[in-house]
């Protein structure tokens, strides 16, 4: 019995270990399967990326054949762009050396036509007004003559050296008294305005004080301090009346003078922003200095 089990079990080891081994080698060509199918996928793929690799090198060969084709007249229309090129280069040199010709006489007749206009149309000057001549004053009243004079011997006689002192002395009292009488007179005329004396005559009257410079534009002038302030203050006191009162008195108001002086500079800047070709910061209307 023992010995039947035996073969019966060597048997069934060796037919189990065939099993095993068949089912091993089944295992290995199901994997080698796999992988064969698996190199085939990556074949084909290759294959397929090689064939595409391949259109585009066609096609990319058909490209450049086409622009080797087209070089020759590319290189004729950038020799065209570049005469064009060189041709509009020159012209704008050209036209910028016009300008600048155009441009310098411009100038030229800008500064011509300025100096006629300064010296004809609207000529500018300084002037100083000059002191009070000497025939304003009131002219000294000879000494009243004296008695004849006569000598004599004796105690009460007057020698000529007393009398030539008494007429001296004379003189000069009276020399003083009219010092003294222009002085005050002088010092009723006169007003202390914005830091200087001005005579209030000739403040009215629009011709400055004695000394003063002045800035003369035509006829009519203008301090060359620029302070107008007591003009303006003396219109805008008076400017009610501005018509009032004789007619030589109204031809020669001070406000006419200002008002024509600021007037005819108003003209000149006018026209000089013109010819200079400058935008004024502000637009000068004539009728807001006539209205002064």
């Amino acid at each position: 019995m023992k010995k039947e089990r035996l073969k019966v079990q060597e048997l069934c080891e060796s037919r189990i270990r065939r099993r095993l081994e068949t089912d091993q080698i089944l295992c290995e060509m199901q994997a080698c399967q796999e992988r064969i199918s698996l190199l085939k996928k990556l074949i084909q793929e290759k294959r397929d990326f090689i064939l595409k690799g391949t259109v585009e090198v066609l096609e990319l060969q058909e490209a450049n054949g086409h622009r080797c084709a087209r070089l020759p007249h590319d290189r004729v229309k950038i020799q065209r762009v570049e005469r064009y090129v060189g041709d509009l280069i020159r012209r704008t040199e050209r036209q910028r050396k016009r300008l600048e010709d155009t441009q310098t006489r411009l100038k030229l007749v800008v500064r011509s036509s300025v100096q006629q206009l300064v010296r004809y149309i609207f000529p500018l000057s300084e002037e100083v007004i000059p002191p009070e001549s000497p025939k304003d004053s009131k002219p000294l009243s000879p000494p009243a003559p004296s008695a004849p004079i006569t000598s004599w011997s004796g105690d009460g006689a007057v020698s000529m050296k007393q009398v030539a002192a008494a007429e001296e002395a004379e003189v000069v009292s009276t020399e003083e008294g009219e010092a003294v009488s222009s002085a005050l007179a002088e010092a009723t005329r006169t007003a202390y305005v914005r830091g200087q004396w001005v005579l209030t005559d000739t403040l009215n009257s629009g011709c400055g004080s004695p000394g003063e410079l002045r800035n003369s534009i035509v006829a009519p002038s203008l301090p060359a301090s620029g302070d107008y302030s007591a003009y303006c203050k003396w219109v805008a006191t008076n400017k009610d009346g501005l018509t009032s009162g004789a007619p030589e008195a109204v031809k020669h108001h001070p406000a006419y003078a200002i008002s024509a002086a600021l007037t005819y500079t108003t003209q000149l800047v006018n026209v000089l922003a013109y010819y200079l070709d400058v935008r004024l910061p502000k637009k000068l209307y004539y009728r807001y200095i006539i209205g002064l």
